[in-house]
């Protein structure tokens, strides 16, 4: 061996036990570094101009309903054309693959895969809310002659899967599990001086068979069930949150009237809600709270957020002229400036890029 090798062997070791001494005692340093994710600013790859939004939606492509009809852009801002469709109120619901429009004035339902439409629906029963899983299921709840209720399921292809009345009850809102197995169903009685709210789990098949019927509280109406990805049930009250599993719930958070500016279950794997706080300078502030997290469960914003949108355990908050991008565990992880009023955010792709929506333009951000 050359002294030439033996030199640059030795030299290499010794930078080894520097690096490690280094290491050992800056640990919490090098933790930081490495750990640590720093914001970034965000700037928009792709611009679209468009005629007046009326609403939109975002799976794993941007549905976007106009005066002019209803138009797909892909997860690089490509636009797809417009599909025309006679209707003055059109609300959006996503999930992945598919896209579901609802035409209020019409009564009528669409089901898109992508950016094609697999089925469309004419109904004569009052329509009260609607939604579609993962796979391509659709259950909306209905009431008939304004007394009836109940909840119908609709297979990816069109066809009746399940149909289940209420005898007692009326039906708030229903959603699939993500498997579409099983179906929950949030019910409630008014028959009481006080309101009676349950969660009804649903066997998804032709027997329709109920596993479990959960009482939530009294004197509470349920307004949103949700399942995150990994099959968590969240359960939104006009009064709390709870999360519930098999038949037993437990309550995440209670509301005051005082504080309590936004809560939301959608999209993520723990709750989350935005509390006004009064700061030392007499302005109004906020906290973005999580339910779940043991750290960053509570941060403190710059302002009271104007909008606010969630995805993937993501969420996106517009504070004034910037929109702040944090994590799951609450660590914020971008920024973006905005020059005008953003009506609306919508994370496509699993969140892997957000699109901005204005009254007449769209801009598309990679996170």
């Amino acid at each position: 061996m050359s002294k030439k090798i033996i030199a640059i062997t030795i030299a290499v070791v010794v930078l080894f036990v520097l690096l490690a001494m280094v290491g050992y005692f800056n640990h919490d340093k090098i933790n930081e570094l490495f750990n640590e994710e720093v914001w970034v600013i965000k700037e928009p790859f792709q611009t679209s101009i468009t005629s007046d939004i009326v609403d939109v939606s975002a799976g794993n492509y941007l549905a976007v309903y106009t005066k002019d009809g209803l138009r797909f852009y892909n997860s690089r801002g490509t636009f797809f054309g417009t599909e025309s469709i006679s209707s003055s109120k059109v609300k959006l619901y996503s999930k992945d693959a598919y896209t579901l429009l609802f035409a209020e004035d019409t009564n009528t339902l669409y089901l898109y895969k992508d950016k094609s439409q697999l089925w469309k629906k004419d109904f004569k029963n009052e329509i009260r809310q609607v939604n579609v899983n993962s796979n391509g299921y659709v259950s909306l709840c209905f009431s008939q002659n304004g007394y009836k209720s109940g909840v119908t399921v609709y297979g990816p292809n069109g066809s009746v899967v399940l149909n289940k009345y209420l005898a007692n009850d009326y039906a708030t809102c229903a959603i699939l599990s993500n498997d579409a197995k099983k179906l929950y169903i949030s019910e409630t009685n008014l028959s009481s001086i006080k309101p009676q709210s349950y969660v009804s789990v649903i066997e998804v098949s032709s027997s329709a068979n109920e596993i479990s019927k959960t009482k939530i509280s009294n004197n509470e109406i349920i307004t949103d069930i949700s399942i995150s990805k990994s099959g968590k049930i969240f359960v939104l009250t006009d009064k709390s949150i709870y999360s519930l599993e098999e038949s037993n719930y437990n309550k995440l958070y209670e509301f005051s009237e005082i504080n309590t500016f936004f809560s939301s279950i959608t999209g993520v794997e723990t709750p989350f809600v935005i509390e006004q706080i009064a700061s030392s300078n007499l302005t109004n502030n906020a906290v973005l709270k999580r339910m779940g997290l043991e750290e960053n469960a509570e941060v403190e914003l710059n302002g009271i957020p104007q909008t606010v949108s969630s995805s993937n355990d993501k969420i996106a908050l517009r504070i004034g002229s910037e929109v702040y991008i944090y994590n799951s565990i609450s660590k914020l992880v971008g920024k973006i400036d905005i020059k005008d009023n953003v009506l609306k955010m919508e994370f496509m792709n699993d969140a892997r890029e957000l699109a901005l929506i204005y009254r007449n333009k769209i801009e598309f951000i990679k996170l």
